[in-house]
């Protein structure tokens, strides 16, 4: 597909009285030159070339180009945290990008509508399209990534590669939606500025159902913020600012339409009405640019089903619709546009987005204060996971840290523990067993068995030993131990993060399999706190005791009642520390590589002679 085409496929032409607004494109960049020593010597004057007018005419109504390296990060040759040399924005939205000035933020990139990134000379290209006479065939195959013999010129192609799709995650993240200008000024100008500055926001590929909130939505928002902050954590008041700050930034609420259904049934039989949530923080950017999104069901039904069947400590369930361009009326058929997409060998496939609301707010596990917290959150996620199994046959398959959350509930004086992200959870047989074979989960806390035989289905007791590594992990870090912090990176680093490839595939488990990385940790890792101490000394004993044989051990953590039982007796009979945590500081990584590393037992001999990737 040629650049005409393209842009032609993208961009709408604008209607005939708007041309009187439009800036010639004759001579537009001849001041732009072709070279230069650095990028500099080109946006700079790309830059006033593009943010050029001339009375009631200028190169693209209604946008703005800046130079976003002038808000570098702290981290500007890092990826995930460079930014773009030249930025684009509608006037509208220039005010909400200036009010965010922190060096590690992107917001920029959140209100961008196109970005550049500049090469100082077209030799360190490293991304060439087909010759403008190629074949249908040619267009088909052609790899617009170059190929290099050269090791280091290859090292900067992929960085360069993974440059840009940085820039497009972070820009798809936040929002929700190759020629020569010297050469061809035309195609910038007239097709692609003059087209970019009238196409409505859908048209540019923004989600029309999330705006800007009002200033009197962002102080509601503000105001109802702080009053649960207030409320659910146990902090002085000169730290309820910094608390505040972890779900509200200024300027940065943005109001989200929502198709509310009736949750109590499931599927809701009441017509939907459309709501506003306002939303602010945190932010997440993903760190692939295709993800997963919803495989098979919503994650809104998943849980809607255990909430209805009365699964304990689940997350409310508010409100879950599908994304259209409009909001429709109750019945009426919905129509999905076409996905616009290239001759390409990428396969290219329709989505719907998704949209979930929950009502149960919550608090890091990392905010945890003590033992108390950490045992008793963890009891109630393992009353979460029993109660998926036996009353709707769903195991949630990636048990994390991640996914445990802390809520301070009406007349409780410990808060509750929740277990959320019920995104990849399946459904299991009559044996127990997941139906959905896939491999899934935070690779830190998947069992042994799963790391080392992806093939095998997962069951509620893998769900249960996936528990045990998030405590074990949350007490290295959170809990006073014997362990300086070179020694602690190590265990985290070989016990939970360790791997390997066989076959192509990444497998692990192995220290969490053998008897001797087990006995290292438990002989040489002494809590301060004799109580957790013996809790996971007696757990350890009960999902692999070393007094029976490994048939007996495995009959005997089957059945979750005995787990079930020790823990609650344990919980009744011991009054834990309420205020114990501790910040167990890990060394940085560059000093921990220039030491010599104490490690693990090796995995077993067979393995030794495997190439291995270690995964933190």
């Amino acid at each position: 597909m040629t650049a005409h085409a393209f842009l032609d496929a993208f961009l709408q032409p604008i209607h005939v009285d708007k041309e009187k607004y439009v800036s010639s494109s004759k001579n537009s960049f001849t001041d732009v030159p072709s070279s230069g020593v650095k990028p500099s010597d080109i946006y700079k004057s790309s830059l006033a070339a593009l943010n050029r007018s001339i009375k009631h005419k200028s190169r693209a109504p209604g946008l703005v180009f800046e130079n976003a390296s002038l808000m570098n990060s702290t981290e500007p040759h890092t990826p995930g945290f460079m930014k773009p040399h030249i930025c684009c924005h509608t006037r509208k939205t220039l005010d909400s990008v200036h009010i965010d000035a922190a060096p590690s933020s992107r917001a920029e990139l959140g209100h961008a509508e196109l970005f550049v990134e500049v090469r100082a000379d077209a030799t360190r290209d490293f991304f060439v399209g087909p010759p403008p006479d190629a074949s249908h065939e040619e267009l088909r195959t052609h790899d617009f990534f170059k190929h290099f013999q050269n090791s280091e010129l290859k090292r900067r192609a992929e960085r360069a590669f993974g440059q840009h799709i940085a820039y497009a995650m972070e820009t798809q993240a936040r929002q929700h939606r190759s020629f020569d200008i010297l050469v061809h000024p035309q195609l910038l100008s007239e097709i692609v500025l003059r087209r970019l500055a009238f196409a409505s926001a859908s048209e540019r590929g923004h989600d029309v159902s999330v705006e800007m909130a009002t200033p009197m939505e962002e102080l509601r928002f503000l105001d109802v913020v702080a009053k649960y902050v207030q409320d659910q954590l146990d902090i002085t008041e000169e730290d309820i600012p910094s608390a505040v700050a972890e779900q509200y930034q200024q300027g940065c609420v943005m109001a989200v339409r929502v198709l509310v259904e009736d949750c109590t049934s499931v599927p809701s039989t009441s017509p939907p009405v459309v709501d506003h949530c306002l939303v602010s923080r945190p932010i997440t950017s993903p760190l692939h640019l295709v993800g997963r999104a919803t495989r098979g069901e919503q994650e809104g039904t998943v849980v809607a089903e255990p909430q209805a069947a009365g699964v304990r400590n689940v997350p409310e369930l508010v409100a879950q619709s599908e994304v259209y361009q409009q909001f429709i009326d109750h019945g009426e058929e919905r129509s999905i546009s076409p996905v616009q997409h290239t001759e390409t060998r990428i396969s290219v496939s329709t989505h719907i987005g998704y949209r979930l609301v929950l009502g149960t707010v919550d608090w890091p596990v990392r905010r945890l204060k003590g033992t108390n917290k950490l045992l008793h959150a963890a009891y109630d996620v393992f009353q979460a996971m029993r109660d998926a199994s036996s009353k709707t046959s769903r195991l949630h398959r990636d048990i994390s840290i991640g996914n445990t959350i802390l809520v301070k509930e009406p007349g409780r004086d410990i808060r509750q523990g929740y277990l959320i992200d019920w995104e990849t959870p399946s459904r299991c047989g009559s044996e127990g067993h997941s139906i959905d074979r896939s491999r899934t989960g935070t690779w830190k806390f998947m069992p042994a068995k799963v790391l080392f035989t992806p093939a095998l289905p997962h069951t509620l007791e893998d769900d249960m030993e996936s528990l045990l590594y998030v405590v074990l992990y949350c007490s290295l870090l959170y809990v006073p131990h014997n362990l300086g912090g070179e020694s602690t990176h190590t265990i985290i680093h070989e016990f939970f993060g360790e791997c390997v490839f066989l076959d192509d595939e990444q497998r692990g488990g192995y220290g969490k399999t053998t008897k001797r990385a087990t006995l290292t940790l438990t002989t040489h890792i002494t809590f301060n706190n004799p109580d957790l101490q013996k809790r996971l000394d007696d757990v350890r004993d009960i999902h692999g005791p070393h007094s029976v044989s490994a048939a007996e051990a495995a009959r005997l953590w089957k059945n979750p009642g005995n787990l079930d039982a020790f823990w609650r007796d344990y919980l009744a009979t011991h009054v834990l520390a309420r205020a114990d945590r501790v910040e167990n500081k890990l060394p940085d990584p560059e000093t921990l590589r220039r030491k010599l590393e104490r490690c693990l037992p090796p995995p077993p001999h067979t393995l030794l002679t495997t190439r291995t990737r270690h995964s933190l």
